[in-house]
């Protein structure tokens, strides 16, 4: 069974592997896996976020699915599932970073694109930039967010 869930202890062998095929060191989220999320089959991993909350904003900086065919499905699970964690903790505004591939299906989740450049956002939540291929900024308000994009735009 597939799931969408926060990331535990018992998935680090997991997450290790799938970050590594990645060029990420897992170091960068272990003292931080309150603010990272994983879909998983049982016990492989099959993507990965992570998040940095400052304040009344975040900022999901980091999601990664091992195949673009889950893109549609598997990221918009996981981006909802990281600005519900998100709003849960406070959050009034968020940030999506992606890449040019990925724009369509952002903007289909309900994100709208931002102004604001990659560095100017993620200065702003003191993030790091982890992933220098996310090059596209999308923002989004909370909870309004869930008021208009329980579905996909877009879908049937």
């Amino acid at each position: 069974m597939i799931t969408v869930k926060k990331t535990e202890d018992k998935d680090l062998k997991s997450l290790k592997k799938f970050l590594k095929q990645y060029k990420l060191e897992d170091s960068l989220f272990m003292d931080r896996l309150d603010q990272t999320m994983i879909i998983a089959d049982g016990a492989e991993i099959l993507g990965f976020g992570s998040f940095v909350k400052k304040g009344e904003s975040g900022i999901i900086d980091v999601i990664l699915l091992s195949e673009d065919m889950l893109w549609p499905t598997m990221g918009d699970g996981l981006v909802k599932a990281m600005l519900n964690t998100l709003d849960l903790r406070g959050v009034k505004s968020a940030y999506l970073l992606t890449d040019k591939s990925h724009m369509d299906i952002i903007k289909k989740i309900g994100l709208s694109h931002s102004d604001k450049s990659v560095t100017e956002a993620l200065s702003e939540i003191e993030a790091p930039y982890l992933l220098k291929s996310m090059d596209t900024v999308f923002e989004t308000k909370l909870p309004d967010f869930f008021d208009h994009a329980c579905h996909s735009k877009g879908r049937g």
